[in-house]
């Protein structure tokens, strides 16, 4: 009699293990995609310039940030849509704008090819989608003199990742 509660017990606390095991997330952290690359890069970018990344005018609209790949690669409608879904909350502060390519959105009119709007252009670098950390390079482009290259590492868990660790490449 006593064999057999042992034997129940041991059942019991098996089918715990097994039950938890099994109910646990076995397929590890999320992955940083590049939606989630760039919008940290923004965050970064908006926090690293606190002072100056508030509007563009005196009549407070939105700071504009472009992004773009390094590539040329056209940005997925998917990612374009979860980027500006990120950063809904900070409307107020930015809008952000898609390019495939960096010329696409410079002043080609003007000696130091500046970017449209008075705003800012990211080039980010080819992001490869997997576990954080991720490492990334962005360049922070206003104008030819105005340039400036960073790498970063993306970290984070759950939907929430910001780039860490950035240190300044080049500059431009």
């Amino acid at each position: 009699m006593v064999a057999s509660r042992w034997g129940g017990v041991v059942g019991v606390v098996a089918l715990m293990v097994c039950s938890a095991a099994c109910s646990s997330d076995s397929s590890g952290p999320k992955a940083v995609k590049t939606a989630d690359a760039y919008s940290a890069a923004i965050r970064w970018y908006l926090a690293a310039n606190a002072g100056t990344a508030t509007t563009t005018s005196s009549s407070g609209r939105p700071l504009v940030v472009y992004v773009a790949p390094e590539s040329g690669k056209a940005i997925s409608s998917q990612t374009q849509a979860s980027v500006v879904k990120d950063m809904s909350t900070m409307s107020e502060v930015v809008t952000v704008r898609f390019a495939d390519v960096r010329d696409e959105v410079l002043e080609t009119d003007i000696d130091d090819l500046p970017v449209k709007d008075g705003a800012v252009l990211l080039l980010v670098g080819e992001v490869h989608e997997a576990a954080p950390p991720v490492d990334v390079t962005v360049d922070v482009y206003r104008s030819v003199n105005d340039s400036h290259e960073y790498t970063m590492t993306i970290t984070g868990s759950g939907d929430l990742f910001e780039a860490t660790r950035v240190s300044e490449v080049a500059q431009g």
